[in-house]
């Protein structure tokens, strides 16, 4: 992630973007989105999800990949859950489960369509519910963007106006199991 140390300080500084009267620290999945998506930085700090939580400026959310192809933001309540306890994480090795809902309320179509309408950067969203081992099952989003399209902007979007999601930029070619999971079983709720 992006940082600034000057010498002789105790501590680092992080940018800042603004969205939407909201503030993000930048930060960077690989050195390879690092380098596309902050190219003129020189200053780096590398840290885990939870140490990174700890250390950002209060009411911060993070910007996950900005810039680039593989964007999400997380508002700042779910980086104080990521410096939270370990079982409000998944643990490594849990047992997760993804599948579709066995019972959707027709609001959640109406809605999910209606929010999507008046985005023109979101081409679909589909939708899956992520569960692990006992705990109650979590409705993650997930958005196709057109190309070029800012994907955090449209995430952090969708989290502000239909509560209780959970969502992310559905990137072409992503190999992870919810991304597949959506791309190939899922009939989007909503598609311009």
């Amino acid at each position: 992630m992006p940082a600034v140390q000057e010498e002789g300080e105790e501590g680092v500084r992080f940018p800042v973007l603004e969205h939407e009267g909201a503030s993000y620290v930048p930060a960077f999945t690989s050195q390879e989105r690092a380098a596309r998506g902050a190219p003129q930085q020189h200053g780096w700090l590398q840290a885990t999800g939870g140490e990174l939580a700890a250390m950002l400026p209060e009411g911060h959310g993070l910007a996950l990949n900005p810039g680039v192809d593989l964007g999400v933001a997380l508002p700042a309540e779910a980086v104080r859950a990521l410096s939270g306890p370990a079982e409000l994480r998944f643990p490594a090795g849990s047992d997760v489960r993804v599948g579709l809902p066995a019972n959707e309320p027709p609001e959640l179509r109406e809605a999910v369509a209606a929010w999507g309408a008046t985005r023109p950067d979101v081409v679909a969203v589909h939708r899956v519910l992520v569960q692990s081992g006992d705990d109650d099952p979590t409705l993650v989003l997930g958005l196709e963007v057109a190309p070029g399209a800012d994907g955090a902007a449209a995430v952090d979007a969708c989290v502000r106006n239909l509560p209780g999601v959970g969502a992310l930029v559905l990137a072409e070619g992503a190999t992870d199991p919810v991304s597949r999971f959506m791309r190939d079983r899922d009939d989007p709720l909503y598609r311009a």
